[in-house]
């Protein structure tokens, strides 16, 4: 859902969608973590009728919604849904190449926004900062302009819909997507990816292949050689990690999610 329209105010509107999705987030992951240790554990009926009733209130606020929306597709696949669990993937991911596209459709919808110079906030800025934009506490906190272009889970995106041969939708987006810069912050010692902020590091950023080979982004995706040691022997924190620090939540921290759940 979007705060471009909809009934904004109250916990009948945005406050709630983002209570909703943070709550439905969380349980999968911790449903995620029970399966993870124990192959033989069943779904806790309660959590998942939960989720099944509220799913329809998730709210992609920026990318910092991103882990919980991992975690509730790796639910789904986990208990046989896969279906639901590729339509989300897949509107993420168009979600992101559409708003965050630099070159942007003029939007017919009135609105106190310049739809046309949005995109999706990093994840640097949680629920609470898109809040106090959406409900008008603070209009000048944020300029969704500098998002345009640039995304810091695209890639991931990418790369798990590989490892679900999703080679179709890929291909009809990766023109528009290959404008779309892929951001990252790599800290100069791994062991400070467990930090809030860190000032020793790099933002990286690369554009995609203009052109990409299939086999080899197929190859990429499952390469688990490249993902290092230290992530591997902190899997269990990692995967709770990521909800309370999204801007730590790398291609290579949710590839060894993705691949070990």
């Amino acid at each position: 859902m979007d705060f471009l329209e909809g009934n904004w105010f109250g916990d009948g509107g945005l406050i709630y969608w983002a209570r909703v999705t943070i709550v439905l987030g969380s349980l999968a992951a911790l449903e995620n973590y029970f399966h993870a240790i124990d192959s033989s554990y069943t779904k806790d009926e309660q959590v998942a009728d939960l989720i099944k009733k509220n799913a329809k209130f998730l709210w992609f606020w920026g990318e910092s919604a991103f882990p919980y929306f991992f975690n509730l597709i790796k639910y789904w696949e986990l208990n046989g849904e896969s279906q639901t669990a590729q339509f989300w993937l897949d509107n993420l991911f168009l979600h992101i190449v559409e708003w965050n596209s630099p070159i942007r459709k003029k939007s017919k919808k009135s609105s106190k926004f310049n739809v046309k110079n949005m995109g999706r906030a990093n994840p640097y800025y949680s629920a609470n900062d898109i809040l106090e934009v959406a409900l008008g506490i603070d209009l000048e906190k944020i300029d969704f302009a500098q998002f345009l272009g640039s995304s810091y889970t695209l890639e991931s995106m990418i790369l798990m819909l590989a490892r679900r041969n999703k080679r179709d939708i890929l291909e009809k987006n990766w023109r528009k997507l290959s404008h779309i810069l892929f951001r990252e912050f790599k800290p100069d010692n791994i062991e400070d990816t467990f930090t809030w902020y860190e000032k020793k590091g790099r933002n990286h950023h690369e554009f995609p292949k203009e052109t990409q080979s299939w086999s080899e982004l197929v190859k990429k995706a499952n390469d688990f050689c490249r993902i290092p040691v230290f992530y591997k022997e902190h899997l269990d924190l990692l995967r709770f990690f990521i909800l309370v620090c999204p801007h730590r939540a790398n291609k290579l921290i949710i590839s060894l999610l993705d691949l070990n759940q």
